[in-house]
């Protein structure tokens, strides 16, 4: 299934052939033909282990072949993963936890913070998505209905192109404005410059590099 989320972005819903194990923050390629060759992409798991389907959140980039090839897939059609990849995944909660994404990055972060609030995790548990206006704020009411039911999950949007009540801005800009005690772990996902504005941020806040885990987009 391809599902619109919001204007510019979608989730493609695949049912493999056979059971996949991936741990939170984990993501895989997909492959597709392009002028007769293979081409490749890796896309973050927005999904929970132990589904019997993947979902992969997608930005519909103008003229980007695979998401724009991804999009147009119909009920059915098989397509070609491998995987999963990365070392970008969830740690022991020791302390609080704060999750810092922009855009499509909240994807790897999603199946964390289903995994903590699962598991009933007492440590406080911090949201902070950039985005640019409120239709883009991706799995909005689930964010929301978690805030409602655990008292230690807190979301926090940020828009940069949109005056409303909640912060606006960048996530960086914010970041201090939300956090006031920086002791926690820290997993921050988007795209490269905000990825790296923010380490920078932590780690002249005196975090250890071992407690900020990153994920860069391109």
């Amino acid at each position: 299934e391809v599902r619109n989320d919001t204007p510019t972005v979608y989730t493609v819903i695949v049912k493999a052939d056979e059971p996949l194990q991936f741990e939170p923050g984990q993501f895989f390629f997909i492959y597709a033909t392009r002028d007769g060759r293979k081409a490749a992409k890796a896309y973050s798991v927005a999904s929970v282990p132990g589904q019997d389907t993947l979902e992969f959140c997608i930005e519909r980039v103008e003229h980007g072949f695979m998401s724009n090839k991804l999009y147009h897939l119909k009920k059915g059609d098989k397509m070609e993963i491998n995987g999963p990849f990365g070392f970008f995944t969830l740690q022991p909660a020791t302390r609080p936890i704060v999750f810092l994404a922009t855009g499509t990055g909240i994807s790897a972060l999603r199946p964390m913070i289903h995994t903590l609030l699962n598991q009933k995790t007492p440590e406080e548990i911090w949201l902070i998505f950039g985005v640019r206006t409120q239709q883009d704020i991706l799995y909005r009411k689930e964010c929301e209905e978690f805030a409602q039911q655990h008292k230690n999950f807190h979301f926090i949007p940020v828009l940069s192109k949109e005056k409303w009540e909640g912060h606006h801005g960048h996530i960086q800009h914010n970041l201090w404005k939300v956090i006031k005690n920086p002791d926690a772990d820290y997993y921050v996902c988007g795209l490269a410059p905000m990825v790296d504005d923010i380490r920078n941020m932590l780690s002249m806040a005196g975090i250890p590099q071992e407690r900020i885990h990153i994920e860069r987009y391109v």
